[in-house]
């Protein structure tokens, strides 16, 4: 997945890091975890091709704000030390549960724009000005603290496909939509098929996203229905249906999701379902 001149910088970094004389173990840490992140990415592309990033940090927030730095094919490690740095220009709607209302709210009651704008407010403050319990979030996190715990879970709470289309591949034709839309599902539905089997669990709503053009702008639409099939000619006819009442201008991304799961029972009719 590397080049060769990558590949050699690393192997003199991991050297360095381990088998010199090198007292911080808050590196060496992160260096093996980042061993680790790596092996795991090379499997996903050797099995599957795929190719993906990662991030490294210590807390799950902060982890995920270094997955999205160096997209779609590299990983990043961000130690403490790295934190305020990058908080001085990383926008407070980027950070997770703070990209929707709350979002909003903070940015505009605390006159603040970036990550870093939060420190110049105590503690006291920010629990004054908000809750105790939110007032503490706020006052940890922009100080790159977090004690949510890293639960394990093993299986996915959604299955979902999307695709972009910018410019001028943007779809403007019904046709276009039904071709993409098919795609989209008939991959869904392959995925859901295994799903089924390997997790015995069904599931129950399909979300359809879609963005579109309109006056120069992009729009951002979704819209809900009840799963109660797997085939993928019904929920082509179902999403088709959605997205056509809905706009009438070049689409620019389509996403098609499945969640809210539910148990199986063992004695559930599998070829009705399909």
């Amino acid at each position: 997945m590397m080049k060769k001149k990558e590949a050699r910088a690393q192997k003199f970094w991991y050297k360095k890091m381990f088998f010199e004389e090198f007292e911080d173990i808050e590196a060496q840490k992160f260096a093996i975890a980042g061993l680790i992140v790596e092996k795991i990415r090379a499997d996903i592309f050797d099995k599957i091709g795929f190719k993906c990033s990662a991030g490294i940090s210590q807390n799950k927030i902060l982890a995920k704000l270094a997955c999205g730095l160096h997209k779609p094919n590299r990983q990043t490690i961000l130690p403490a030390a790295a934190v305020l740095t990058l908080y001085s220009t990383l926008p407070i709607k980027k950070v997770r549960n703070l990209g929707g209302k709350f979002g909003d709210i903070v940015t505009e009651s605390l006159n603040c724009n970036v990550m870093g704008d939060l420190l110049q407010y105590s503690l006291q403050y920010l629990q004054k000005r908000f809750d105790e319990k939110t007032g503490l979030w706020l006052y940890n996190i922009a100080r790159g603290i977090d004690n949510e715990p890293v639960n394990v879970r093993l299986v996915s709470k959604s299955i979902g496909a999307c695709k972009k289309f910018p410019g001028k591949q943007a779809i403007t034709s019904l046709n276009m939509l039904k071709h993409w839309i098919s795609e989209l599902s008939t991959e869904i539905c392959e995925r859901l098929e295994r799903d089924f089997i390997e997790n015995e669990r069904r599931a129950t709503l399909v979300t359809i996203c879609y963005h579109y053009y309109q006056n120069k702008t992009t729009v951002s639409q979704s819209r809900s229905y009840t799963l109660n099939s797997y085939k993928p000619k019904n929920m082509t006819i179902r999403c088709v249906d959605i997205v056509s009442k809905s706009i009438q201008c070049p689409i620019a991304y389509l996403g098609i999701s499945a969640s809210k799961f539910i148990a199986t029972k063992g004695s559930e009719n599998f070829r009705n379902f399909f």
